[in-house]
Order: C-alpha cells, then sequence, then structure tokens
C-alpha cells in the first residue's frame, strides 16, 4: 500500500486528484457499512467480525492516509469508548493516530483567557506555538 501511495503522489496532477477522489470515496463507504453493521451487531460480509474494536483502528489509519482527519479521529476515538487501555497493538495504533490527529487539527476548545501569556512574550515564540497562538487570535 505504500508503493501505491507513493505512485499517487508522483502521478500526474489530474490523476492524482481522480485518486483522492476515489480513495475518499471508498473511505466514505466503508466507514459507512462499518458503522452500519456495528448499529446491527452484525457482520455484511459472512466470517467479518465488524464489530471488533479494531476495524476502528484501521478504518482510523486509513483515513490518516486519505487526508480525513476528523474522520480518524472519531473512529480512534470510538475504539477508546469501547475498550480498555489494554496494552496490545490496536490500543498503540490508535494513540498514535490520536497523536497525528492531534496535531493536524485545530484545538476545539481554546484555553480559558487566563491562561494567556503577556503580550511581550510573543516575540520570543517560535515554531508550533507561535502558530498556535497566531491561530487562536485570529479564531
Amino acid at each position: 500500500s505504500d508503493m501505491a501511495v507513493q505512485a499517487t503522489r508522483e502521478a500526474e496532477p489530474s490523476k492524482r486528484d481522480e485518486a483522492t477522489a476515489l480513495s475518499k470515496q471508498l473511505l466514505a463507504r466503508a466507514i459507512k457499512m462499518l458503522q452500519s453493521a456495528r448499529a446491527q451487531k452484525s457482520s455484511p460480509i459472512p466470517g467479518l467480525p465488524s464489530t471488533a474494536p479494531e476495524l476502528l483502528v484501521i478504518g482510523s489509519e486509513t483515513a490518516l492516509v486519505c487526508s480525513e482527519f476528523v474522520s480518524a479521529k472519531s473512529l480512534a476515538e470510538e475504539f477508546f469508548k469501547q475498550v480498555a487501555d489494554t496494552p496490545d497493538q490496536f490500543t498503540c495504533r490508535a494513540l498514535f493516530v490520536r497523536a497525528k490527529t492531534e496535531a493536524a487539527l485545530p484545538p476545539s476548545v481554546p484555553p480559558p483567557i487566563s491562561a494567556a501569556k503577556p503580550a511581550d512574550s510573543f516575540s520570543t515564540v517560535n515554531g508550533a506555538e507561535a502558530l498556535r497562538r497566531t491561530l487562536r487570535a485570529i479564531g
């Protein structure tokens, strides 16, 4: 799958746009099928346990590849609602997804105004913190 992603990145823009659109359509279809099956507590595909929380992690990882960060975050959050913090590979992978989505998405709740630093401290801030403060100010 990494080779397919690399080939898509190197393709001409129109083909890359088509591939991106197709991947997002397939992702939306898969998420809808997973949500429907989980709501019914049955699998549309015999032998596939669609209620397995691991599918939520696989879906969230796929959403990351498709740059669908909101979907990735919601699938990972759903995983953590269903399982305890067990030290297994899927919990670890879901934590990686959460970390990536937290870095990619703006904060949903800004910090309280009392937590703001004095205006003169902005001149010494660089990198991600400067960007975060700018986005909060524009907000």
